[in-house]
């Protein structure tokens, strides 16, 4: 289980890279094609965070960090829903 959480922490780091840098690139753009593109640059800064969520839940699952149990984290759950919503990247 724990080799597939990090396959999957490793991913989700892709992932949050990949929309971060996405942003970066709107902003450079200037802000009129930020405007222009608004609903791109909104959708890439909420999919980056949704992505950043889960990798923190995977590796507070990797580190065995009491947060686990703390919060009630269902890994498996997390998991399955990782890759539900990000199942273009795993293609």
């Amino acid at each position: 289980m724990k080799d597939e959480i990090k396959l999957l922490r490793d991913k989700a780091d892709e992932i949050t890279a990949f929309y971060e840098q996405k942003v970066d690139s709107y902003l450079a753009l200037g802000e009129e094609l930020y405007n222009m593109n608004r609903e791109h640059v909104e959708e890439s800064i909420a999919l980056a965070g949704t992505a950043n969520r889960y990798r923190h839940k995977l590796a507070w699952y990797l580190l065995d960090s009491p947060l686990i149990k703390e919060l009630d984290i269902d890994i498996e759950k997390e998991a399955a829903d990782f890759k539900a919503q990000f199942v273009d990247f795993f293609k």
